[in-house]
């Protein structure tokens, strides 16, 4: 594994690239491309990050309404998604911030990055906001990347696989501390008895279930909701639940849901 000096070497190695292309005029003909391969998957290489594994770096996944061009997983859970940009981009365009949002929330990870490499910004993708703006917890420009290593560092695979942007996001505001899932559960305990007793019977008019089967049914749905909860709240499973509800909004995910079940049986 990678050491912070040696990474913080590879990283001042990186940004005298960069202003050296900068300086000779070549960084306008930069296309997204090269910028991801001569710049972004060197500077996440120098944080750690395997970038040549496909399952712990993705390139190019799949979102309910596009793609994201880099998705980073520890041991399959995801982490976080990168929107990469080419060489110069202008990152302050509300597009790009709510689109690298977007990509991230979907897919129920907490963390979002916007980078063209001159700039990373950071967003936390739990909520969506008006303004992309309360969603983002920092920005680094390049030439500060030594200056600001420690906060850049947040973003290094040992940082997000200890939690060390999760706990400095809390300190200053920018993260909601996560309610235990069995307290959260047996808050919202009684609201799904109802809506799953109403909707069993809904759907299953024909079959007149008696009271003890709709409630046998009902309690199945419940423990087995509970059971990958606590699974994806103790990340030993991707979060696959916010993820299926986020994706398929306004859509019925029973044929989804089951499927999410017999996987985890």
């Amino acid at each position: 594994m990678i050491t912070k000096e040696q990474a913080r070497e590879e990283i001042k190695k990186l940004v005298e690239k960069y202003n050296k292309l900068v300086e000779s005029g070549k960084s306008k003909s930069y296309n997204e491309e090269m910028t991801k391969k001569d710049f972004i998957l060197p500077l996440f290489r120098a944080l750690g990050w395997s970038v040549e594994d496909g399952d712990e770096v993705t390139a190019e996944e799949k979102i309910s309404k596009g793609r994201v061009d880099y998705a980073f997983r520890i041991e399959g859970i995801p982490k976080l998604f990168l929107e990469a940009k080419s060489l110069r981009e202008d990152l302050d365009r509300k597009e790009f911030a709510e689109q690298a949002i977007n990509y991230a929330w979907h897919k129920g990870a907490t963390w979002a990055i916007l980078t063209d490499f001159e700039g990373i910004k950071v967003f936390n993708a739990e909520w969506k906001s008006v303004n992309y703006l309360q969603n983002q917890f920092f920005s680094i420009n390049c030439n500060r990347f030594l200056d600001n290593f420690e906060q850049l560092w947040l973003l290094s695979r040992e940082s997000l696989e200890l939690g060390s942007i999760d706990k400095e996001a809390e300190k200053w505001g920018k993260k909601a501390k996560k309610i235990p899932v069995d307290k959260q559960l047996l808050t919202d305990l009684t609201r799904f008895r109802e809506l799953l007793t109403k909707n069993i019977l809904k759907n299953n008019s024909s079959k007149n279930l008696t009271e003890e089967e709709l409630e046998e049914a009902v309690q199945r749905i419940i423990d087995r909701l509970i059971f990958i909860r606590t699974l994806e709240d103790k990340q030993l499973e991707a979060p696959v639940l916010q993820s299926l509800i986020r994706e398929n909004a306004n859509k019925r995910i029973s044929k989804k849901l089951n499927d999410a079940f017999r996987k985890i049986d």
